[in-house]
């Protein structure tokens, strides 16, 4: 688990969607589910996630575990402290990206996402659902 990497792949989908995701005033409500998805799709080609995150059923759906403690955290976290990327993950990025250009179209996608669907809210979201998700990345 790597605050700092946490940012770096933030970073990495603002430059890639052209627009910042980790805001002001915001719970990472949207780019929590651009994390979840990279991480996901990482553990499933890459046999690891991107961060080392972990991540729990919440009301609006997937969201990084204990994200209220770590939320200034990682905005103050400096990137040079995290590994880079490989060319591997920011394949993964872009594609993401792609996929999901908008806000609202991770938002929704997430909500239909076996491994959301079948977690009790609050429980962790393993990454054993990685091998299951249904958005077309």
């Amino acid at each position: 688990f790597s605050i700092p990497r946490i940012k770096r792949v933030a970073e990495a989908f603002a430059k890639s969607l052209g627009r910042t995701i980790l805001k002001d005033n915001d719970q990472m409500l949207f780019a929590a589910k651009y994390l979840w998805y990279a991480d996901m799709v990482a553990k499933k080609e890459l046999g690891r996630s991107m961060t080392g995150a972990t991540y729990a059923n919440l009301t609006y759906g997937p969201q990084l575990n204990n994200y209220r403690e770590l939320l200034e955290n990682i905005k103050a976290a400096d990137i040079a402290e995290a590994a880079p990327l490989t060319d591997s993950e920011i394949s993964i990025i872009n594609r993401i990206s792609s996929t999901f250009p908008d806000d609202r179209m991770v938002y929704d996608a997430a909500y239909k996402e076996p491994a959301w669907l079948n977690t009790s809210t609050g429980q962790l979201i393993l990454y054993s659902w990685a091998g299951q998700l249904l958005a077309n990345i």
